[in-house]
């Protein structure tokens, strides 16, 4: 498990090559995007990611997104890729 604040801004999309992620949103409103499919999260929504599935979570309000990431794979510097793109807003 780790924890993540997002700031305000566009990102760039990652995967994990080796396992699903289920992810908790602690705090503030943003963007879910899985693939090239976009969902509105808050505050309270729980996500699931499955293996080697491109996505990315845009803050888009005022205040940081909180997620507790969840991975069944303790070794996350060998589980994440990140990718060039596309850009998310």
């Amino acid at each position: 498990m780790r924890v993540v604040r997002i700031r305000p801004g566009p990102r760039t999309p990652h995967r994990h090559p080796h396992s699903c992620e289920v992810m908790f949103v602690a705090q503030g409103d943003g963007r879910f995007w899985e693939g090239d499919t976009v969902h509105q999260v808050r505050a309270g929504d729980v996500l699931f990611v499955p293996t080697g599935v491109p996505h990315a979570t845009v803050c888009v309000g005022d205040t940081d997104i909180v997620l507790a990431c969840f991975f069944p794979r303790r070794d996350l510097p060998s589980n994440i890729e990140e990718l060039p793109g596309p850009v998310r807003h």
